[in-house]
């Protein structure tokens, strides 16, 4: 199996590829703390509380036992949505280049590669994965990266130039249900977190997508 290095800093894969849906992380991060600001309340106010529970539950012990129980919910809660927000953050960045430097490292001998895809390249961690591959084994080879998007494909590109693997990057835009390119046309096609999101039902055009994937993947090199 191909070796590659796979240390980065946190920091620098973000300084250069950003996030992805960072509405997602600053949503978690908000309920966390407002169900931390919630259960210190009920910390405070704990005998007020178990009061209010008391007008309209007859017995005190089960007053107790809600108000208690209420409090230790909003606080797990707030737990919970903090180690959402770590998983996310994390997974948005350096999990994705780790798994990005395991799936060119599957790959014996780049310098055979002429032609790659990336399909769905996004951001382009996958993508410039594969180019520093073909760059450090001093391969003549390309890698394209295919998004539905341009103005995405147009992004991708500026972090190719940042990562000095531009020479060796092209992006398209195009549908990955249907590839424009021929039959056997790439030496090894790979993709990240996206041929799954294909299509709205996730359904057979997802399918479709695997397929055309495999349809313009000549030989493996292994």
């Amino acid at each position: 199996m191909g070796k590659t290095n796979s240390s980065r800093d946190w920091t620098q894969i973000y300084a250069i590829y950003g996030m992805d849906q960072w509405q997602t992380l600053v949503f978690l991060l908000f309920h966390a703390v407002f169900f931390s600001l919630l259960s210190v309340l009920f910390l405070l106010y704990f005998e007020s509380i178990f009061h209010f529970f008391q007008t309209f539950l007859s017995s005190p012990g089960a007053a107790r036992f809600a108000a208690g129980f209420s409090g230790g919910v909003t606080a797990i809660s707030a737990v919970c949505l903090f180690f959402a927000a770590a998983n996310f953050f994390y997974s948005a960045g350096p999990l994705h280049y780790d798994m990005a430097q395991r799936m060119v490292g599957s790959v014996n001998d780049w310098s055979t590669v002429k032609l790659a895809l990336d399909i769905g390249c996004g951001r382009g961690i996958l993508l410039n994965a594969v180019a520093t591959q073909l760059k450090k084994t001093g391969s003549s080879g390309r890698v394209v990266g295919l998004d539905p998007s341009k103005r995405t494909t147009l992004s991708t590109l500026r972090t190719a130039n940042v990562e000095g693997v531009g020479e060796y990057v092209t992006c398209r835009e195009g549908d990955v249900r249907s590839l424009p390119f021929g039959d056997n046309y790439f030496d090894v096609v790979v993709s990240a977190v996206f041929v799954h999101t294909v299509g709205k039902e996730y359904g057979h055009r997802t399918v479709e997508a695997a397929a055309e994937r495999m349809r313009v993947l000549g030989e493996m090199v292994r």
